[in-house]
């Protein structure tokens, strides 16, 4: 399968996650996987691949958990935000909601527990802060805004972390906030 990521998180000294979510949670490395997307516009290989890790979910070697909310400037439209943690990790996902929902700008502080949460090492976020992230992305929507976005913006689906949207020929399985996580 050719690496669909974009060429600077090609050029990164680890490997992203995005991808390869459901193989890094059964080896017991990452511990939590974090998607959304708008109900009824998600991409079919989004489904596809949450199908992966629902059958790990019903051997009992993951937890699911699901929050349905709607939009709030679209009620017609209804958002997902759908978690996988290991067993033992549930807590990450109301962490992960806490700092998705706090209020004020996104910082590197809130980037950097984003990261940690997601499974990502010290040393793996040290260097995202430094050398990984784009001006686009330090300058762009932060993941707490992603939910907003999609709530606004229902045309969004699978928005990534900062609210951006990949493109269809970039949606390879699915993946957190789709292409980009880092």
């Amino acid at each position: 399968m050719p690496n669909m990521h974009p060429e600077r998180l090609r050029q990164l000294p680890y490997l992203v996650h995005t991808n390869r979510e459901l193989g890094l949670m059964l080896r017991g490395i990452k511990p939590l996987a974090y998607f959304m997307d708008i109900i009824g516009q998600e991409p079919d290989i989004c489904i596809r691949y949450w199908r992966m890790f629902d059958r790990h979910v019903t051997e009992g070697r993951l937890i699911r958990r699901e929050l349905i909310e709607t939009c709030p400037d679209a009620p017609q439209f209804e958002y997902r935000s759908l978690f996988y943690t290991l067993p033992g990790h549930e807590w990450q996902v109301d962490t992960m909601l806490a700092l998705l929902n706090e209020p004020g700008a996104w910082s590197d502080d809130r980037e950097r527990r984003f990261g940690e949460l997601l499974g990502y090492e010290s040393w793996q976020n040290d260097y995202w802060l430094t050398h990984g992230r784009s001006q686009a992305d330090v300058s762009s929507t932060p993941p707490s805004s992603a939910i907003r976005l999609a709530k606004t913006r229902p045309e969004a689906a699978c928005p990534n972390r900062w609210g951006q949207t990949a493109p269809p020929e970039a949606a390879n399985l699915g993946g957190e906030q789709q292409w980009s996580e880092a």
